[in-house]
């Protein structure tokens, strides 16, 4: 139908809410319906306390998602479901939940109420992650529900336990029959070899195993008789069920093969190789339900390259179909009807349906074709990531092997989405995970399309991923809420590694030029830029940006990529490195900082990076200060290094890892000269520079030591205590790559200031070389940081607090109605704890005393 008319009720939220998870155990289902019928006629009467949600799962999402149980027992639940109970009286709320841990008791059940908020976010969130039950099967899966009435939910439950059971045990003829035929093969093959009566004597036990698997198909709803383990009337189903009967398939087949074959490699591999082909074609049936109104989601996952095992699929589903009519049931719920229901709707009604659309839809706009009984069901075409199986060899010929491996597993389900710093709707920017996998997945389809209609291999798609792989700032936070643990980041890394190997990455000028400064590591060299792109440079972008200002609605449409580089302006930099304050030059010493007037608390290595040494070089010196008023003897590298991940970032792998390589090298040597030290951490103050020294392993070159953020490591180590609590809220912007991964931000403030921090959302558009590589995406994504700041406080004039060397030049880019100062946390630490004059006086004492410099 078409929805004309719309009528939104709201309703005053309740003041208490509880969530109670139920873990139900033995060896069926029947339980956790039970208990939910229980539940829904405990509360339907009730006035004062509500049940608000009753949501079920069974034990294969329990295994799909890895469901960690939240009560003592060690043993798989059955199904868990999770009940939210909501009052305005708290008493009786509290009343209602143990009366309901009380009332299912007797069904072998656990019962824990969540102790707080978070808690009840972590029971719900395994909810959120059942779209992982497709994850075998490359997210393709029957999705349909059905209504069951409430009394017949147990019923229900035993046929959906029955129907599995069925198609577990087809499934292990199905592969006894294989194995079978390989061994009677790989019999002939040997001819007269000593194994051959090995082979016949494992046949025989093959069919012996068969049989009684077919016996227990075919006998299912039948008393079983004394051959089959019964003798008290009991079907086998039900002997199966509660475990007088035994399925050992593993033993029988799997472990018994291992053993009696032990030492022919050969016939074990493709032993392997049989089994895996035919388990993962097995039939599985999963259930979940919104069980207050009886609707069950029945998924069953499928290959859909597999025209068996998707007719397999399909005759499953409508069996189930049938029996949910049989039960008094409707085929009809959430999901409507589509096309898998089509053929159980009645003649009767598909007529009815016909008459109304042609009265009121003669043109058949409305979902044309469909919901008709001639409808061609045979037109209907899914694309796969598994059909890229059939094209192995084109994949691995364009280097789209392993890209398409990492996005296989993708359920479609969206819970990305909310993390990701490049969906953002109102910026009409839609680049979550999600879309930008089924984008890479589309492109992979096309090549694969060009490989097989000419003559030879195109790469001209490959420009369409530059679009995707540019809108990700590499954050790695859709990992956290995927049920199949995609990390897009590291897929973006992928594809922009492609990119350049295959020449398709697009020239920018500004990026080069800023990769070639970070390459440079000798004293003079980072002088001389320092006043070309510092003083220079940025001065000349601060006045572009004044004279583009009353002109930045021609030159957006006329020069829009100057514009996009004027369109924020540059904060003040360029001031003297510590290295040329002090003269550090030369390429065969290092450095250490030690305070003779202090006994040597700890002995760090500081990694500065380029950020925190080159653009404000303000950080770099409050980090050593700080460490050096505190008795923490610091060791620096010699000359100018970058960690190497903005090379890593811009798909230049290869420049990475040379990076990487010679600075291992170097922290090699000065692990060689400082053993006496006894060095445990390495410091660092920006976010790329700690995950790109997570991949030197650290820890095996200065024994056992770990990476830490400046502002974390003092205040875990409290050498200054807690200073006194600014006056003002304190602004604060996590920025994507964050250092604070052992504490946190808000315990690291509250160790260091005794506050909380207001965290500002979402990413300040800077993203390393994002702003030079693709400022229209940074501008839009900068404007979204200004509507954020802008809810929050009614000031003109802000300062933001971040740990990202970066994101202090992207929060100072946030200028016009609102005009931001981006600060460093660790220069804000050294004024609260130094005082406001502390680089002056730290500059002056080091000048006198407590540097040392040392030989390789």
């Amino acid at each position: 139908g078409i929805i004309t008319t719309a009528r939104f009720v709201l309703y005053h939220p309740f003041a208490h809410c509880k969530t109670i998870c139920l873990e139900f155990f033995g060896n069926n289902l029947i339980n956790a319906s039970k208990a939910i019928v229980d539940i829904m006629n405990t509360f339907e009467k009730d006035a004062v306390v509500f049940l608000t949600a009753l949501e079920h799962f069974d034990e294969k999402y329990v295994l799909a998602i890895n469901y960690r149980n939240k009560s003592k027992r060690t043993s798989i639940p059955k199904a868990v479901l999770l009940v939210d109970i909501e009052s305005n009286n708290e008493e009786l709320l509290l009343g209602a939940c143990e009366r309901v841990i009380d009332m299912v008791g007797p069904y072998n059940t656990e019962g824990i109420i969540a102790s707080d908020g978070k808690e009840r976010e972590l029971f719900w969130a395994d909810r959120k992650n059942l779209g992982a039950i497709a994850r075998h099967t490359n997210a393709f899966k029957l999705n349909e529900d059905v209504v069951i009435p409430l009394e017949k939910l147990p019923l229900f439950a035993d046929f959906i336990e029955k129907l599995n059971l069925q198609k577990e045990l087809e499934n292990d003829i199905r592969i006894i029959d294989d194995v079978e035929r390989f061994l009677c093969d790989a019999k002939s093959a040997q001819g007269a070899d000593f194994s051959a009566a090995r082979i016949d004597s494992f046949i025989d036990g093959l069919r012996k195993v068969r049989a009684l698997y077919r016996a227990y198909v075919e006998n299912f709803d039948r008393p079983a008789g004394p051959e089959l383990g019964g003798g008290k009337g009991e079907t086998v189903f039900k002997l199966i069920q509660d475990g007088t009967i035994t399925i050992q398939f593993e033993d029988d087949v799997i472990t018994h093969f291992a053993i009696t074959f032990h030492g022919y490699g050969e016939l074990l591999d493709r032993f392997s190789a049989v089994v895996q082909n035919e388990r993962k074609r097995k039939i599985i049936i999963a259930t979940h339900m919104h069980a207050g109104d009886g609707n069950v989601h029945v998924n069953i996952p499928v290959h859909s390259n597999d025209y068996m095992m998707m007719r397999e699929a399909d005759e499953t589903a409508g069996v189930i179909m049938q029996e949910t009519v049989r039960l008094g049931g409707v085929i009809s719920g959430e999901h409507g009807i589509g096309l898998t229901k089509l053929r159980f709707i009645d003649n009767e009604v598909l007529e009815e349906y016909r008459k109304y659309k042609l009265e009121n839809d003669s043109d058949d706009l409305f979902n044309p074709g469909k919901l008709s009984a001639d409808f061609p069901q045979s037109s209907i075409y899914t694309p796969s990531f598994n059909l890229l199986e059939l094209e192995a060899f084109i994949l691995e010929a364009t280097d789209l092997e392993s890209l398409s491996t990492s996005i296989a597993q993708c359920v479609r389900c969206g819970k990305c989405k909310s993390v990701c710093n490049t969906h953002y709707p109102c910026g009409t920017m839609f680049y979550n995970p999600r879309n930008k996998i089924l984008g890479v997945g589309l492109i992979m389809e096309a090549v694969l399309y060009d490989a097989q209609t000419s003559t030879s291999l195109s790469f001209r798609n490959f420009e369409k991923l530059r679009e995707i792989s540019d809108h990700c700032t590499m954050c790695h936070r859709c990992q956290v809420p995927c049920p199949v643990n995609i990390d897009f980041g590291n897929i973006t890394l992928d594809v922009r590694k492609l990119m350049v190997q295959r020449k398709k990455s697009q020239f920018k000028a500004a990026t080069q030029f800023t990769i070639f400064f970070l390459r440079r590591r000798g004293y003079y060299v980072n002088k001389l830029l320092r006043v070309l792109v510092f003083r220079l440079g940025y001065g000349a972008q601060r006045l572009g940006y004044y004279l583009n200002r009353p002109v930045s609605k021609i030159t957006r449409e006329l020069l829009p990529r100057i514009n996009g580089y004027l369109a924020g302006r540059f904060p003040r930099t360029g001031q003297k490195s510590l290295r040329e304050r002090l003269r550090l030059k030369g390429g065969n010493c290092f450095y250490s900082f030690e305070n003779p007037d202090l006994p040597v608390r700890k002995s760090v290595v500081y990694f500065p990076g380029c950020g925190s040494e080159r653009m404000f070089p303000e950080i770099s010196i409050a980090v050593i200060a700080l460490l050096y008023n505190a008795g923490v003897r610091v060791v620096i590298p010699p000359e100018f290094i970058c960690c190497g991940y903005p090379m890593l970032a811009n798909g230049m792998t290869g420049q990475a890892d040379m990076r990487s390589y010679e600075n291992r090298v170097l922290f090699h040597r000065i692990a060689g000269t400082t053993g006496y030290m006894d060095i445990e951490h390495i410091i660092v103050s920006c976010g790329t520079c700690f995950e790109m020294l997570e991949k030197y392993e650290i820890e095996n070159i200065f024994n056992g030591a770990s990476i830490m953020d400046i502002n974390e490591f003092i205040a875990r180590e409290e050498v200054y205590g807690k200073a006194a609590a600014p006056r003002h809220p304190v602004l604060y912007h996590e920025p994507c790559h964050t250092p604070l991964r052992h504490l946190g931000y808000e315990k690291t403030f509250e160790k260091l200031f005794g506050i909380s921090p207001v965290n500002i959302p979402n990413c300040c558009g800077e993203g390393g070389t994002l702003a030079l590589s693709t400022p229209e995406i940074s501008n839009t994504l900068r404007e979204r940081k200004k509507l954020n700041l802008l809810g929050v406080t009614r000031r003109s004039k802000l300062s933001v607090l971040t740990t990202c060397p970066s994101c202090v030049q992207g929060l100072c880019k946030i200028n016009g109605e609102l005009s931001v100062i981006g600060r460093s946390l660790a220069v804000y630490a050294a004024e609260r704890f130094l005082g406001h004059d502390w680089e002056k006086k730290f500059i002056q004492t080091v000048k006198k005393k407590g540097i040392e410099r040392i030989l390789f």
